[in-house]
């Protein structure tokens, strides 16, 4: 697995998530944790595009979420 782009609420955090990638595989909360709050009061979306198998992903996580 690898992660090719991730934003939350439009921040980067692509390393962020890459560095927690463990036996290939990722389990994390889409939350203000990943980079602060970046939209006070709005409801954000971690979104992911991955390498998984050989294969390509987008992932859309909902705040409160898990990945």
């Amino acid at each position: 697995m690898r992660i090719l782009k991730a934003t939350y609420g439009g921040v980067d955090v692509t390393e962020k998530l890459n560095s927690k990638i463990v036996n290939n595989s990722i389990y994390i909360k889409s939350s203000n944790f990943l980079c602060g709050d970046p939209q006070v009061g709005v409801v954000k979306y971690l979104e992911v595009d991955a390498i998984v198998n050989g294969q390509s992903v987008h992932k859309k996580i909902r705040e409160g979420d898990l990945l």
